[in-house]
Parts: structure tokens; C-alpha cells; sequence
């Protein structure tokens, strides 16, 4: 039933939706237009030097709090540990661990039941829907690799 009758319909909603979004276009901005109205992410983020290198006026105009949160939280999760993956994987490891007993994995071991009943947008498909699964694991949580670039500063106004 699924493959013949909901599969397609659904396949072409979801379509339908992402066309729509990819229609819209994003405002574009003239920052330089505007000098001062917005913030420079080098001079946000990054300690004076850094910034200074990078074009940013090395002064720290917005102080010193995200930059020092922004590189703790950079020297915590993105740099690359002991074993050469991104340091993140150490904070995933117990993590996991705690949760389903295996490093790198979560387990969701109760069954689970999801119920949709008198759903107008699928009325005329079906009336009554029912979904059930137990002993979903979810493994390799922590196998993110290097390159990882989160949040880094690409200029005065652009992040990666």
C-alpha cells in the first residue's frame, strides 16, 4: 500500500515544497553601504591578532567574551584529539555510552507507537494511520572526520 498509493504522494508534496522554497530569493544587503551597522565577525570572534591578520581592526571593539568562548569551544570539539579526529567524538563517546551502553551509539529499545487519526491533509489517502518500532540503534555517532569547519570566520561578515 505504502510504495503504490502514499509513496508517490508524498514524493511529489515534498517536491512541491522545496520548489516553492527554491523559488524565494534572499535579500541581498550592500553591507559596505552600511559601514558600522554590522558586526564584523573577525573582530566578534577571533582574538585581536587573528582578526588584525584577517582584515578586522585587531581592536576588539566587542570585547573579548565570544572570541575566548568561541576558541574554548574550538580547542574543546574541533581540533583534531590524540587519535586525529575532531575532538568532538570524545565528548560523544560517554555520551552514548550512558545512554545505550556502546560508545558511539544511541538505542532506543522501547516500542514506539505513533498514531494519526482524522488527518485532513491525508483524509481522502487514509483515515486512520498507525506506526510502530522498537529496537531502533542509531551506531557510529562518533566517527566525524576532519575536515570539520563550524562556525569559522570566511570574513567581515561571512561564516562558514
Amino acid at each position: 500500500f505504502f510504495q503504490i498509493a502514499v509513496r508517490g504522494v508524498l514524493n511529489d508534496k515534498i517536491q512541491e515544497i522545496i520548489e516553492g522554497y527554491r523559488a524565494i530569493d534572499c535579500p541581498q544587503v550592500d553591507v559596505d553601504a552600511y559601514p558600522g551597522s554590522y558586526i564584523d565577525f573577525r573582530d566578534l570572534m577571533l582574538d585581536p591578532e587573528s582578526s588584525s591578520s584577517m582584515g578586522g581592526n585587531g581592536t576588539e571593539p566587542y570585547g573579548d567574551v565570544i572570541h575566548t568562548v568561541y576558541t574554548d569551544f574550538n580547542d574543546r570539539f574541533i581540533i583534531p584529539g590524540e587519535d586525529g579526529l575532531p575532538k568532538i567524538n570524545d565528548a560523544i563517546r560517554p555520551a552514548t555510552a550512558a545512554q545505550s551502553g556502546k560508545e558511539g551509539a544511541l538505542a532506543f529499545l522501547d516500542p514506539f507507537n505513533f498514531v494519526m487519526e482524522n488527518a485532513t491533509s491525508f483524509k481522502s489517502l487514509v483515515e486512520k494511520a498507525v506506526l510502530k518500532s522498537s529496537s531502533i540503534v542509531v551506531s557510529n555517532l562518533d566517527t566525524i572526520t576532519q575536515p570539520l569547519d563550524l562556525l569559522s570566520v570566511a570574513g567581515a561578515h561571512n561564516l562558514n
